[in-house]
């Protein structure tokens, strides 16, 4: 539909109350890596000025935007944090699942929320509760070492021969993230993952898995 230009910021006014604006950078980011797109922050400093954004990728997340010199796009950070945790508590998860049940154990999928997770993964049965208690306990060791969640870009190639486990059909580039966390007694790596979904700078950030 052909639209006329909105007098704010060339904003292309294609209905009533609707605008679009096609942006080549945005710090919301993208549903990843079982991930929920982070949503998008407000601010209200010029009164009558304010709209409603939705990533046209996730309707069904919008908020207030500010509209003066400029459209200024913010993450929601309490949100984003909480998200974080989350997401890097699975890279945990995963590494202690497959230790104690089995190389076998490899995730099928996950929704990582701001307020909780969910870890999908493939066994012959039924994991028992004291298996998860003493998963839970491994996790929040780890969370207690505090060590430095360390990403790092790589050709795919080289960083699948390096051990880095690609995860559940997820579609890789030529380049990938890297994210490795965790360090065993012996000074291993506990985790190495492909992943492009957001994660804590440090295990310790997390600070309980429950």
């Amino acid at each position: 539909m052909a639209g006329r230009r909105d007098p704010f910021q060339g904003l292309m006014h294609v209905l009533p109350d609707i605008y679009a604006l096609a942006n080549d950078r945005a710090p919301w980011g993208r549903a990843t890596c079982g991930d929920i797109a982070a949503r998008p922050g407000s601010r209200n400093t010029v009164p009558g000025r304010l709209t409603t954004a939705v990533d046209l990728r996730h309707p069904d997340q919008e908020t207030l935007v500010e509209m003066d010199e400029g459209l200024r796009a913010s993450v929601e950070r309490p949100v984003r944090r909480d998200t974080q945790r989350n997401h890097t508590a699975t890279h945990l998860l995963h590494a202690a699942l497959r230790r104690h049940l089995g190389g076998h154990v490899t995730q099928k999928g996950s929704l990582v929320a701001p307020d909780r997770l969910r870890f999908d993964f493939s066994h012959p049965k039924a994991v028992t509760p004291e298996q998860l208690a003493a998963r839970e306990a491994e996790v929040n060791y780890f969370l207690r070492q505090n060590d430095e969640t360390a990403i790092r870009r790589m050709a795919r190639d080289e960083a699948i021969a390096t051990g880095a486990m690609a995860l559940f059909g997820e579609k890789y580039g030529d380049e990938v993230r890297v994210v490795t966390m965790g360090r065993e007694p012996d000074g291993r790596i506990t985790s190495v993952e492909l992943c492009g979904g957001t994660h804590c700078r440090r295990t310790g950030d997390i600070a309980l898995f429950k």
